[in-house]
């Protein structure tokens, strides 16, 4: 992200899951070392699924949701 400011990072966290704890996902991307003017290019979702939210329905959906708004706007850049 340094390199390429017009990076966006979309970061999908279940909020059950106990493979990848999002408190931990959260932990990493607080202590990237990166500028504070580009911690807006990384955007956080949050789903009531564990680590594979494509198995539950309503995280599935809304993930699909996010995903497609996400690549949208990121090649608006």
């Amino acid at each position: 992200m340094r390199q390429n400011p017009h990076l966006k990072v979309h970061v999908a966290h279940g909020r059950y899951d106990g493979a990848t704890p999002y408190f931990a996902a959260q932990d990493v991307v607080a202590h990237l070392r990166i500028p504070d003017s580009l911690r807006a290019n990384i955007e956080h979702r949050y789903y009531d699924a564990g680590h594979m939210m494509y198995v539950h329905e309503p995280s599935r959906l809304q993930q699909s949701a996010d995903l497609a708004d996400f690549v949208v706007r990121a090649a608006q850049g």
